[in-house]
């Protein structure tokens, strides 16, 4: 086993003389043993933009360096700190620890709202980074102009996979024993950054007779998989590609995949073999075990699960693993809790209090129950979201606790206010800005132009500790949330999830109800998105309105169109006590704003159907004209079907004819 401890290595100061000091130490390197995240890198080196460490993932590298002068996604601090091999090295250049909080982030850009600076940034993050990069007291701190080449840590491949380690043979075992069997099973293979589950995967499907089926995110996620099993690789298959088969199915990376597709995966190949990676930057294998275990347990299917924990790349008690996770708060967990009954609320219970984020950056303890919560929860919660939460300065922190420790936590995030002359330009598609998702979808798939100017609260994420579940601690959070938003002069608090009927079911029973379905399904939960909303004021409260009339209108579009077919728990929770508006108004707005390229042809496929089944606008169409439209009811999203009956060359053209045609139909209607 490699027993080489690696070095993190910290070159604060000025920017030139850090990005100088850290080219002269790669001077006895190949450049594909290196990586650069960042800018400033040697010219023989292809950088990797910051924010763009995922395309590192699968590699090994001898030495990574992290250029933080214009920005530090925590992202890319984790995926290159497990790119490096035993007995080699994480470079970090940073400003000087004086100067760095006071740096403009570009990283940070990606998530700030519309109008805000980076000087908004808090910087509970690059504070508390600093303090732990300080008191760690292996972290060298070189003099900038005394550095000389780093030693190469060898050549060659890793020993440890030439030789699998026991864990990835009882892996390979167990495999093994999966492919001979005839009944059904489901094997799940987890393990942090480094073990070789990759690996190990790719080297049973080696053992296998004939070929076998692999499956992943995308073929290069799945690299280190297909290079390890052997002259007869795997037929690699795109997920929504596989079809049913007995053969044993091979997922790789499935943490990556939305839930659904993992499931429907499963439900057509009675035998899977699946890896995730717990503590990941693609999807929470964490959180993917949890889900699996509920729903098989549904089906009455069994789940093994074993967990890779020996490092196949660096040490057990490797000193940079155990300091990333610390700082990413990798291995975060929810506090350790008696379960009680969920008829019997703990006594004492503490109520729902708001949290400074730059005091809660200061408290480790409550820190990592607060985002362990949130691991736990939600599927894909990744470094970066940890950043946001502790900077994001239109982020706001609520938790409850009890006897000291967290059991909920909710995060929010102020949205709308915006300008009307602005709120018009989303109404009209011509601008997107960035962190008002709810004012954005009422505004421009809902048809709502006054939606922008409201002022509201969406809840991005809520989480109840396992064992305090079904005890009232989500809807405490829920009302002092509202609460606290009505006395700040607030129009809404809202919610934007992937469809389901339990959390349908919750939001209605805290007064939050439905009032926008996505036309497509969110990559995350393979479902349509659903916007929830409570008005708080009566401007709040006539934006709902309007947002409940427009569901009601397109819901039943929607509900034909839904591809898959929605969950009929799904349905009947949308259509709960809807009203009855003034349908042919709400389509007369929707069909003009289409024809004026204000609105999708998805937003506005079942006001088109409405209207072409009305003798007094269709009566005059040409064969041609009628064949357009019926290509543009039956399949919006077929680029080939609109191109082939417009006789255009791409779907562009074609839409632009089609809100020609509308707008002739929408003249016959009033002649």
């Amino acid at each position: 086993m490699n027993t080489r401890q690696r070095r993190l290595i910290w070159l604060a100061g000025d920017r030139a003389d850090g990005e100088a000091a850290a080219a002269r130490l790669l001077r006895s390197f190949p450049p594909e043993r290196l990586a650069w995240v960042g800018d400033g890198g040697p010219d023989h080196l292809n950088n990797t933009p910051c924010g763009r460490g995922r395309s590192l993932l699968g590699k090994t590298l001898d030495v990574g360096v992290l250029n933080a002068h214009t920005g530090l996604d925590p992202d890319d601090l984790g995926i290159l700190a497990g790119t490096i091999r035993g007995g080699g090295a994480l470079v970090l250049i940073s400003p000087a620890t004086d100067d760095w909080t006071m740096l403009e982030d570009t990283a940070c850009q990606r998530w700030l709202s519309h109008g805000r600076q980076p000087a908004a940034l808090g910087d509970g993050f690059i504070t508390r980074l600093i303090g732990w990069l300080q008191a760690t007291r292996w972290v060298e701190r070189p003099r900038l102009d005394s550095l000389r080449p780093l030693t190469r840590p060898g050549a060659g491949p890793d020993p440890a996979i030439l030789e699998p380690t026991p864990d990835q043979r009882q892996a390979m075992d167990e495999i093994a024993a999966l492919t001979r069997q005839d009944e059904a099973g489901v094997l799940l293979l987890t393990a942090d950054r480094g073990r070789g589950k990759s690996t190990a995967l790719g080297l049973a499907m080696g053992r296998q007779s004939g070929r076998a089926r692999l499956t992943g995110p995308s073929r290069s996620a799945v690299h280190t998989a297909i290079e390890h099993s052997g002259p007869t690789p795997p037929a690699f298959i795109a997920p929504e590609d596989v079809r049913r088969d007995e053969a044993v199915l091979f997922v790789d990376e499935a943490a990556a995949l939305p839930l659904a597709r993992v499931q429907q995966l499963l439900r057509d190949n009675p035998r899977c073999v699946l890896t995730g990676t717990v503590h990941g930057y693609e999807g929470s294998g964490h959180g993917m075990t949890l889900r699996l275990h509920r729903w098989l347990a549904g089906l009455g299917r069994p789940l093994v699960h074993r967990h890779l924990a020996q490092p196949v790349r660096w040490p057990d008690d490797d000193r940079l693993e155990a300091l990333i996770h610390r700082i990413l708060l990798l291995d975060a967990e929810p506090a350790p809790l008696e379960a009680t009954a969920p008829e019997a609320p703990t006594a004492g219970r503490a109520h729902a209090e708001a949290v400074d984020a730059r005091a809660l950056a200061a408290d480790e303890s409550a820190l990592a129950e607060a985002f362990g919560l949130l691991v736990g929860a939600h599927y894909r919660t990744r470094p970066r979201d940890l950043r946001q939460m502790l900077d994001d300065p239109d982020v706001r922190i609520w938790r409850i606790r009890e006897h000291g420790q967290t059991t909920a936590v909710a995060i929010v995030r102020q949205e709308g206010g915006l300008a009307r002359r602005l709120g018009e330009a989303i109404h009209q598609g011509r601008r997107r800005p960035r962190g008002h998702l709810i004012a954005q979808s009422l505004a421009f798939h809902a048809g709502i132009p006054r939606a922008p100017t409201c002022r509201g609260l969406r809840i991005q994420r809520l989480a109840v500790h396992p064992h305090r579940h079904r005890q009232g601690l989500g809807s405490e959070l829920v009302a002092a949330i509202g609460q606290w938003a009505a006395l700040q002069g607030l129009d809404w608090i809202g919610a934007s999830f992937g469809s389901d009927p339990d959390l349908l079911g919750f939001w209605w029973a805290n007064g939050v109800w439905p009032v926008r379905l996505g036309n497509q399904a969110d990559p995350r939960s393979g479902q349509p998105s659903v916007i929830v909303l409570k008005p708080l004021s009566r401007r709040g409260e006539a934006l709902y309105r309007s947002a409940r009339a427009r569901l009601a209108v397109h819901l039943p579009d929607q509900i034909a169109a839904a591809t898959p077919a929605l969950d009929p728990a799904i349905v009947a929770a949308l259509q709960r006590e809807l009203p009855s508006p003034d349908e042919t108004a709400i389509d007369a707005r929707d069909l003009r704003a289409f024809a004026r390229g204000q609105r999708l042809l998805l937003d506005s496929r079942g006001a088109l159907a409405r209207l072409l089944a009305r003798p007094d606008c269709a009566s005059n169409l040409s064969d041609r004209e009628r064949r357009v439209l019926d290509a543009a009811l039956a399949s919006p999203q077929d680029a080939r079907s609109l191109s082939a009956a417009t006789g255009t060359d791409g779907r562009r053209e074609a839409i632009t004819k089609l809100r020609r045609l509308t707008l002739k139909l929408l003249d016959n209607a009033h002649d």
